[in-house]
């Protein structure tokens, strides 16, 4: 159990980090649609008003989340697998 448990929390762990970039984009829908203030309601905002400063600054913090999103996963995959750090 304690061996394939190890070897499938990988995949989760892939999936988890992919998840994050989709909760982003769900949640310039999710705000939009329901009046919530966040950072997609601000982009949907600066898109309208044409505020291109304003947009790319949301982009780039998103961007910047699915960054550190990615990177915490891969530091995680070698706290996971041994077999990882011994490649690198």
């Amino acid at each position: 159990m304690h061996h394939a448990l190890k070897n499938a929390m990988l995949p989760v762990l892939t999936m988890m980090a992919l998840q994050v970039s989709s909760m982003l984009s769900g949640a310039v829908l999710t705000e939009s649609v329901f009046g919530i203030p966040g950072i997609g309601r601000l982009a949907v905002n600066a898109i309208e008003n044409r505020d291109m400063p304003l947009l790319q600054g949301t982009v780039i913090f998103t961007t910047i989340l699915v960054i550190a999103g990615n990177l915490i996963a891969d530091l995680l995959y070698s706290v996971l697998d041994p077999r990882i750090r011994e490649g690198a």
